[in-house]
């Protein structure tokens, strides 16, 4: 079916009121609650378009005004949908994640860059299915994010058959980092006080008490990185070793960081991010 241009300007004005529906939606934080709702306004705005004769949409604004606007609502409305997908995605790779565990175990602890789980205190202990459920049920994601530096607070772990089948923490209050996963796992806000309210009455513990252990672990690995990117320039270029390292912090007098959990600092390179510093720790096997 061939549409005339008065039509075409029919279906444009019905997105523009569409596009100032979904601001308020946004506003309102209904779009975070059903994500839908966007991409349904924005569908109803085109039946609308197709169904109401021209002539009684008017003229809301000018035509050129009206397609502008119409095109970037739609293009707002794909990028909706494909970022609404992504986290979809990421719930479903969650839920097949921790399917089937059987324990979970809230550390005082963080990641594994400053973290011994097999040392730190147990702060909660969950074994009832119906509470694995209920707690599994507080975390909802709405993005991926990039890594900061430090190591979280307080560390999560799942268990099934008696084997962590993941070791986590949250960080910031607002995101996950799983081990083994190349970006943190950001919390939608609803999941953000969901979980921290949930910490507080359970655990008796504010999030934010992990972060002078965060900045202590962070300030002794970044104490070591600035002496590898001193070493090489009177060293032939030749990078560091850890003793090498030692050695120069006890010429200056200085003591050598250490772990704020355990464990040793542990030195490696890579080509994209250069000298990388973290927390390792000798387990008994």
């Amino acid at each position: 079916m061939k549409l005339s241009k008065e039509r075409f300007q029919s279906i444009a004005q019905c997105l523009c009121v569409a596009f100032v529906a979904n601001i308020g939606c946004l506003y309102l934080g209904l779009a975070s609650k059903f994500p839908s709702v966007v991409v349904l306004l924005a569908l109803a705005a085109v039946v609308v378009g197709l169904a109401v004769p021209p002539r009684q949409t008017g003229r809301l604004l000018g035509k050129g005004l009206a397609t502008a606007i119409a095109v970037v609502h739609l293009v707002a409305v794909g990028l909706w949908c494909h970022f609404a997908v992504g986290d979809f995605l990421l719930n479903v790779r969650f839920r097949a994640m921790v399917r089937g565990a059987d324990k979970i175990v809230i550390r005082d602890g963080g990641n594994l860059c400053s973290s011994d789980p097999e040392k730190e205190e147990t702060l909660y202990e969950i074994t009832n299915k119906a509470d694995i459920d209920k707690f599994n049920g507080l975390f909802s994601f709405s993005s991926r994010k990039t890594q900061c530096k430090c190591c979280g607070y307080p560390g999560i772990d799942w268990w099934r058959d008696g084997k962590r089948i993941a070791i986590s923490a949250i960080h910031h209050e607002s995101a996950l980092r799983i081990d083994g996963k190349i970006s943190d796992w950001r919390f939608s806000l609803d999941a953000r006080q969901r979980i921290c309210r949930w910490l507080d009455e359970h655990c008796g513990e504010d999030v934010r008490r992990g972060i002078p252990r965060k900045m202590e672990c962070l300030d002794g690995r970044q104490a070591i990185v600035r002496e590898t990117w001193n070493w090489p320039a009177t060293h032939g270029g030749r990078a560091p070793t850890m003793d090498d390292l030692r050695a120069v912090f006890k010429q200056k007098g200085e003591d050598f960081p250490s772990c704020p959990s355990g464990g040793e600092y542990t030195l490696t390179f890579d080509k994209e991010s250069g000298a990388w510093v973290y927390c390792s720790f000798h387990h008994d096997e």
